[in-house]
């Protein structure tokens, strides 16, 4: 087909899903963790029926380039954990993911010329990969983290998703710098497990939990590495295959803005108008655009600042006046106020019904 995408007459169907390899919010390739019935037949159990149960089958994850809802992903982190009894699946999974795994984004790392453009890269061009968050990069004059952040709703699972991203990580940064290569911090965006030896393996370096952003911290002078798979000719390829990947993509204004609030409300003294400097319109077009498109920019607004608190209650031990500081209310009063406006009840109490509805029921 050419002057178009080829598609695959066999490609197969999951409900909620794009066009094969497409990425569009919400939604992610399975590339990363098409390993996934492997890692569950190797402990014994009904795979097909935990696939089954989870809306899932396994010619699913023989195609990469197939996409599924991240929503999915935490169905099957779910089902998988009530089948295994196993409490840090993900970090088995994501320790089978290789740069290879993230398709044209990885090849294009592999063929950048130092590890801090590799990660540029990353930052830069995961949407093509991911719908469903955020990577990015913070650099000051001694370290470096590179951060990932689930930015939409309804996904459970949230501790085993950034266990395995965080194992996916370090398993590129590994690829890059060395089989011994360790974060000097590894950021947890949940609350500490009771046993936290499998993290402790798997990372081999100092834990923080409850924080606001899965994450790696490590040296800044290991951005200037150069890499031994540098390819120039390669990095093109793949540049001009993730521009065409990232055009069948774009999303709707709404879906932008909702992408970029996710991340600027933990900016301090983030406005409006650095949202529309980033989305490279003037607030007056960008406040007329969303009219048009049926929504305000207060709507999306108070969408994103409830997403992140109910993502921050569900996952984190964090106090709701840390939460209501780190969301930049003036005092808590002023944070429970608005969140009984979105869902009806306190914070604590939407907390303890939340966890009480997620308890595994016993068999």
């Amino acid at each position: 087909m050419p002057g178009g995408e080829q598609r695959l007459t066999a490609r197969v169907t999951v409900p909620g899903t794009g066009e094969r390899g497409v990425v569009s919010r919400g939604l992610v390739r399975v590339g990363p963790f098409m390993h996934w019935p492997q890692v569950l037949d190797e402990v014994c159990v009904d795979t097909d029926g935990v696939l089954a149960r989870s809306g899932l089958s396994r010619p699913v994850f023989a195609d990469p380039e197939n996409v599924i809802p991240l929503a999915t992903v935490g169905r099957l982190f779910d089902e998988g954990m009530r089948a295994t009894g196993q409490e840090s699946l993900g970090l088995a999974i994501g320790a089978r993911s290789r740069l290879s795994s993230l398709g044209a984004v990885g090849l294009m790392m592999q063929a950048s010329p130092t590890v801090g453009h590799a990660l540029q890269v990353l930052a830069r061009h995961y949407p093509a990969h991911d719908g469903g968050a955020i990577i990015a990069m913070d650099v000051d004059d001694r370290v470096a983290a590179l951060t990932y952040k689930i930015v939409v709703p309804g996904v459970s699972a949230l501790d085993q998703i950034y266990m395995m991203v965080l194992a996916m990580g370090t398993n590129y940064m590994r690829t890059m710098l060395g089989p011994a290569w360790r974060a000097r911090e590894v950021l947890l965006p949940f609350a500490r497990p009771a046993d936290v030896a499998p993290l402790r393996k798997a990372f081999d370096a100092p834990l923080r939990f409850d924080a606001d952003a899965a994450g790696l911290v490590f040296p800044a002078t290991e951005l200037a590495a150069p890499l031994a798979t540098t390819d120039t000719f390669l990095y093109t390829m793949m540049l001009e295959r993730l521009q065409q990947i990232e055009a069948l993509a774009a999303a709707g204004l709404p879906d932008r803005v909702r992408h970029l609030l996710a991340w600027l409300i933990y900016i301090e003294g983030w406005n409006a108008g650095m949202l529309a400097t980033r989305l490279g319109i003037s607030l007056r077009t960008l406040n007329r655009r969303l009219a048009d498109a049926g929504t305000t920019l207060k709507a999306l607004r108070e969408e994103a600042y409830r997403d992140a608190a109910c993502q921050l209650l569900a996952s984190t031990n964090k106090p709701t006046g840390e939460i209501a500081a780190i969301l930049q209310y003036s005092d808590q009063s002023a944070f429970t106020r608005a969140f009984r406006r979105w869902q009806g009840v306190a914070p604590t109490q939407w907390r303890t019904l939340r966890r009480a509805a997620s308890r595994p029921v016993a068999a």
